[in-house]
């Protein structure tokens, strides 16, 4: 499904980010005209760090209904590609999709298009308000398979994470604290 991504998407290069085992395949992808490359998960965001931060708090949790440790995962990878790119803006793409069709990221004068979709997960906006302060003011969320993010921003908002009072070092931490 590569071609569809670089077909219908505004993209130049691909990048996986996934454990060790995805690299061979990435590796093997026989169209020598895509752009693509394969970053290990760990070398951005350490997944042992994130489960030991987060075992304790799944297990003093009184419900189950909390995410895995894995979608967390996934949103802090999505974070730290930040601290790699090279580019001033990156899309986030799940895995699990296609573009069945050419999709703009941004208007004429060079600005992002956000979805907007009805979606609410009341721990999104909870952990939003605690980190920053800051309370849903729309009706929608941007909640979606896809984002564009702006290095700058996302660059600044890890710092910003982690400067707050919130218990451990890297942003996941205390994120998820």
């Amino acid at each position: 499904t590569l071609h569809y991504l670089f077909e219908f998407l505004p993209v130049s290069k691909i990048v996986f980010i996934g454990p060790s085992s995805l690299e061979p395949l990435v590796n093997e992808t026989d169209d020598s005209d895509l752009q693509i490359d394969y970053i290990n998960e760990n070398s951005l965001v350490p997944f042992s760090k994130v489960k030991e931060v987060y075992d304790p708090i799944l297990a003093a949790a009184t419900t189950k209904a909390i995410s895995t440790v894995n979608w967390y995962y996934q949103q802090f990878l999505k974070m730290a590609y930040a601290t790699v790119c090279k580019e001033d803006y990156y899309l986030s793409w799940d895995a699990d999709t296609i573009p069945v069709k050419k999709i703009e990221m941004f208007s004429e004068n060079g600005k992002p298009y956000f979805d907007v979709k009805p979606e609410f997960n009341t721990s999104y906006f909870v952990t939003i308000e605690k980190l920053f302060g800051y309370t849903k003011i729309i009706q929608d969320s941007f909640i979606s398979e896809h984002m564009i993010f702006c290095k700058d921003f996302m660059l600044e908002m890890i710092a910003e994470i982690e400067k707050t009072n919130f218990e451990g070092n890297a942003f996941y931490e205390k994120i998820l604290s």
